[in-house]
């Protein structure tokens, strides 16, 4: 009997001190610790390789920069392709005018021609000041004068090509004709008129080399000076009609007044 009272006692007390305050105090300190250690484990400091990630934000400033490099070049690009529009555009438009101005220049003449005393091509044959420096002429020869008058014809009624064509032929069967000049200079002004500023130069060129005392010669030289501007070669353009004054000084007052004011125009 004594025997059992300590058991019950220990039973009745190990019952009592499981639902004592301390009891549950110490369970409420155990679930504390298990949180705390969760917690511990939930903010662990992350690991050298997870803290090495932002290097693609690195990666991404490099990818920045090379394609703000690559606008830039773009823009400038851009804007030295507007220069190059820009200076064509402003060539073209001097073409355009010279083949306007060649136009006017070439209804001009003819109405003086058709309202002269002369008709047609009576009025065009060369004469020549100094025979002793130039290509000797002879004669017209049995259908030259026929030949040029057809081929001027065709320059009075504006047929471009096939004027062209006639004094082309005009000028390989009449090498050295009375019209031979004249067939040099239309035909450089017709190519002036595609424009062919090339040919016109070679054109105004040999009739110069040939024969330069004809009449047309100042003309031909004013035309060459200005065919070499419009060709880009503006320094021998300028040479050309500064010496035009000085090597026809006594020559057509108007050809020479054009010269003065294309130098003074665009120089």
């Amino acid at each position: 009997m004594k025997n059992g009272i300590p058991a019950i006692v220990l039973a009745l007390s190990g019952g009592v001190l499981m639902h004592s305050p301390i009891a549950l105090g110490q369970i409420k300190i155990d679930n504390l610790s298990a949180e705390r250690d969760a917690a511990s484990v939930a903010i662990a400091p992350a690991s050298p390789s997870a803290i090495a990630e932002p290097a693609p934000k690195a990666d991404s400033q490099v990818s920045s920069g090379g394609l703000f490099n690559q606008v830039q070049q773009l823009q400038q690009e851009v804007m030295q392709l507007r220069g190059i529009v820009e200076e064509q555009s402003h060539t073209i438009t001097q073409l355009q005018q010279q083949r306007k101005d060649d136009y006017l220049s070439i209804d001009r003449r003819l109405s003086a021609m058709q309202s002269g005393a002369h008709s047609g091509a009576a009025s065009e044959p060369s004469v020549t000041r100094n025979s002793r420096t130039e290509v000797a002429k002879s004669p017209p020869k049995a259908g030259e004068e026929k030949a040029y008058k057809a081929a001027y014809e065709l320059i009075k009624q504006q047929k471009i090509p096939e004027a062209t064509a006639a004094f082309e032929s005009f000028l390989k069967s009449y090498p050295a004709g009375r019209y031979t000049p004249n067939g040099y200079y239309w035909l450089a002004e017709l190519y002036q008129l595609k424009p062919d500023l090339e040919r016109s130069r070679q054109l105004f060129e040999q009739l110069l080399a040939q024969y330069p005392n004809d009449r047309k010669a100042i003309d031909a030289m004013f035309k060459l000076g200005k065919t070499y501007y419009l060709l880009g070669d503006k320094a021998k353009a300028k040479q050309i009609l500064e010496e035009l004054p000085v090597k026809y000084k006594g020559g057509s007052a108007s050809t020479l007044k054009m010269a003065a004011d294309f130098l003074q125009q665009n120089y």
